[in-house]
């Protein structure tokens, strides 16, 4: 079983990759999503992923907490985005099952560093 520290560092880089690619390419992503007037949302989602990663490398059972936040953020945002008429539906569900995935993944880490104390450094 990988410990939960290294499970969380793995969640923070996970949010550096993603934050990044939000940031960078958001218009190409709201474009995929069907969401073209979105791109600000994403880069702002971009941004929050970042600080994330700040947060679980600094302050673990925050930031993965923080994570699931973020989640049910996502999970709104994409929600919204699968409206009938979106011509990029079934990419939305694509996401939408990715997002539910993460979000268990980071419910369990999240628990997990509560269980301990929040005492799992990411450096170990």
């Amino acid at each position: 079983m990988i410990k939960t520290s290294r499970y969380a560092h793995a969640l923070g880089w996970y949010s550096l990759a993603l934050g990044t690619t939000e940031l960078l390419a958001s218009k190409p992503l709201a474009d995929a999503l069907g969401v073209p007037d979105r791109t600000r949302w994403l880069r702002m989602f971009g941004a929050r992923e970042l600080a994330h990663a700040a947060l679980v490398f600094t302050l673990p059972t925050v930031g993965v907490w923080s994570r699931v936040m973020g989640d049910v953020m996502d999970l709104a945002a994409l929600g919204a985005a699968l409206k009938p008429e979106n011509p990029a539906r079934g990419r939305v569900g694509a996401a939408l099952g990715i997002v539910m995935v993460t979000t268990v993944i980071d419910t369990l880490c999240a628990l997990q560093l509560t269980r301990v104390g929040g005492r799992a450094s990411v450096s170990e």
